[in-house]
């Protein structure tokens, strides 16, 4: 398949995607049971609160993949807690690896870490 091919039919998955990732978004679980749905979500915990975040000044939390490599050769090399301050715009990400030990905390898109 040409590089234009796949372009095109990326663009017409992400499009048909789109009203389902809308409808998973606004269903996602309050912090804490995110939190407590996923295998690392106590490691995620104890980073938030280890950087004056506690769970309840948490607008919203969700956890993904994070996938390393191509479409050929992609791992599975850890987690990203995405998480929604209540008092701010922008996200604070939590990295952890597959066996949930901490890789890194950022802010991003405005966000601000505690000091």
């Amino acid at each position: 398949m040409s590089t234009l091919a796949r372009a095109f039919v990326t663009t017409v998955m992400l499009a048909t995607a789109l009203p389902a990732v809308a409808k998973t978004v606004a269903a996602l679980p309050a912090p804490a049971t995110a939190i407590a749905r996923h295998a690392c979500g106590p490691a995620v915990e104890r980073a938030l609160v280890a950087r004056g975040i506690a769970l309840d000044r948490v607008a919203s939390l969700f956890l993904v993949n994070s996938i390393a490599g191509g479409l050929e050769s992609s791992r599975l090399e850890g987690y990203d807690a995405w998480v929604q301050p209540l008092d701010q715009r922008g996200s604070i990400v939590v990295r952890v690896d597959t066996r949930c030990g901490l890789r890194e905390v950022y802010a991003r898109d405005g966000a601000m870490l505690p000091r």
